[in-house]
């Protein structure tokens, strides 16, 4: 049964369905059982069902650890990549409650050898889920194929009811492939991308004339977009009055036929049409070189390089219907109480929260992340480790990732790891004078600004790394550039603005003037004008000298 309500007693129904299990089906174990008929649930409305949080009603209780267990099956492996487009729970009621359920699982409990079923009463969610039956038992192989022989002889009958039998089926068979050339065009494109070819084979090519070089492609991909950019103004209700007359709009300035316009740092950006192409373009590269932060960060970001005027909307929606942040991100939870924050920090890197991320699988000797984030700028640095590590290697590795670049610490807040409340931690940090600031029992809250941060990144990890997980270790890098570019709630800065200075880039700055800040012109202004002073002065000098010596 399908219902709408905010709760399973008093939902609302909107939709029944029962399903007869094949003699092969019946030969599945229980939970395979139950599985599958929350998978023809699913697949039947899915279209009411994408994109919303969904409670799944069993009174089967294992199913409550289906998506937490640790060993599954190729057959259910499959149900899971199925599975993980939905938002869903499932919950453990008990069959005496469950009135509804059981009364559609006995439908066609008394039915005889002789009763005919329809085609479409059977469960057929696992043949449409691997059409070619590499996960299925033998016998329920066998009995698709005699199913669909059958049918098609039936067909030659000629009767309306066969005919439509057999269309059925076909539906069925063309959503199967369809699926399976989905799956496969994914896994082809993943072995193209790690088919990657030596500097030398790359080089050979392109003094073979066989390939491009890289420059040229690059090249030609910006002088692309550019005439793309150029030639939408035409077509803008708003660039279509500026471009040429610039003098008569001050806030805009043109050069070889691209609009600019001065963003809050005071820098040039391009103007943007509003051509959906383009700025579906220019948000895909910003969002995914984010890490899929939010519709504020992304627009943020956007903004040092590019404008146009809905650009502030464009990008909400298109973060709200970002498929991979609908599936990975969760909901935010309001506080259980008030809290009271830490002091802030005098300078950079004066004071640091550091915590551990994992286990993940083991990729190069390493399985755990650790955390360490500087408390006034929220930079991060993210550093692999392996979980047998002591706390005296872990004081080398902090050494040389972190004092190493900022210089000792006087304090660190973190959690009661056994690490952290070793001896050797504690006396360590007692000798150089930093001071250790540990969270109570079962208070996360306490460190809250690196539980955020560990939050970002297993969100970041979800949507980059692959299915099987094996090349988390590689995706670390760009993690760690994506929360440091990201702007930050509580600063309005992004991390590597206020530790550095500059804010480094990952999308395509085209050449344009330097613009010399304010600052920096008074100051060379006033730097002049001692300088001729002190020239002055020298000249006054040696004139006076010489008239007395005379």
């Amino acid at each position: 049964m399908y219902g709408q309500g905010k709760d399973w007693m008093t939902c609302c129904p909107a939709g029944f369905m029962s399903r007869k299990f094949t003699s092969a089906q019946q030969h599945y174990s229980v939970h395979e059982m139950e599985t599958l008929a929350i998978l023809e649930a699913l697949q039947k409305w899915e279209d009411k069902l994408v994109r919303k949080k969904i409670h799944v009603i069993t009174d089967h209780k294992a199913l409550e650890f289906f998506k937490t267990q640790a060993r599954l099956s190729s057959r259910q492996q499959r149900w899971t990549d199925y599975m993980a487009r939905f938002d869903f729970d499932i919950t453990y009621i008990k069959g005496e409650y469950n009135k509804v359920a059981d009364c559609l699982s006995r439908y066609h409990e008394n039915d005889t050898s002789e009763d005919v079923v329809e085609f479409h009463d059977y469960v057929q969610v696992d043949r449409q889920l691997d059409p070619k039956g590499e996960d299925l038992p033998q016998q329920r192989v066998m009995e698709v194929k005699e199913r669909v022989v059958e049918i098609r002889a039936m067909k030659d009958v000629g009767t309306k009811h066969n005919k439509r039998l057999l269309d059925v089926v076909e539906q069925g068979d063309a959503e199967a492939e369809e699926l399976r050339e989905t799956k496969e065009n994914d896994m082809t494109d993943t072995q193209e991308a790690t088919n990657d070819e030596t500097l030398a084979d790359s080089l050979g090519k392109v003094a073979g004339g066989n390939i491009r070089p890289l420059r040229k492609e690059s090249s030609d991909e910006d002088t692309r977009l550019l005439n793309q950019i150029r030639n939408g103004y035409k077509d803008d209700k708003l660039f279509k009055f500026v471009v040429g007359k610039t003098k008569d709009y001050p806030h805009f300035s043109e050069e070889g036929g691209i609009l600019r316009r001065r963003n809050a740092q005071g820098e040039d950006t391009i103007c943007v049409p509003r051509d959906r192409k383009i700025v579906t373009g220019i948000l895909t590269s910003a969002h995914e070189a984010l890490g899929h932060f939010g519709d504020q960060r992304t627009c943020e970001y956007i903004r040092r390089w590019y404008w146009w005027p809905t650009m502030v909307k464009d990008t909400r929606i298109f973060c709200q219907t970002c498929e991979k942040c609908q599936r990975a991100k969760t909901q935010n939870r309001r506080p259980s109480g008030k809290l009271h924050t830490l002091p802030i920090p005098a300078r950079p890197w004066d004071s640091i929260g550091m915590d551990f991320i994992g286990p993940f699988l083991e990729v190069n000797g390493m399985n755990y992340l650790w955390v360490v984030i500087c408390r006034l700028t929220s930079m991060v640095h993210l550093i692999p480790l392996h979980t047998s590590i002591t706390a005296k290697e872990l004081s080398w590795k902090y050494l040389r990732e972190v004092v190493r670049i900022h210089g000792l610490q006087s304090s660190i807040v973190s959690d009661r790891d056994s690490k952290f409340t070793s001896k050797w931690w504690k006396e360590l940090h007692r000798l150089i004078g930093t001071q250790l600031l540990m969270s109570t029992s079962f208070h996360p809250q306490t460190d809250g600004q690196t539980e955020r941060a560990n939050r970002s990144i297993g969100q970041i990890l979800r949507t980059a790394v692959h299915p099987d997980q094996r090349d988390w270790i590689e995706k670390i890098d760009m993690v760690e550039f994506a929360i440091n570019s990201s702007v930050s709630a509580s600063t309005g800065y992004a991390p590597f603005e206020l530790n550095g200075g500059y804010m480094p880039q990952m999308l395509k700055e085209f050449p344009k003037e330097k613009v010399m800040s304010k600052g920096i012109r008074e100051f060379a202004a006033q730097a002049l004008a001692n300088l001729a002073s002190a020239h002055d002065a020298i000249i006054e000098a040696r004139t006076l000298q010489t008239f007395y010596a005379n």
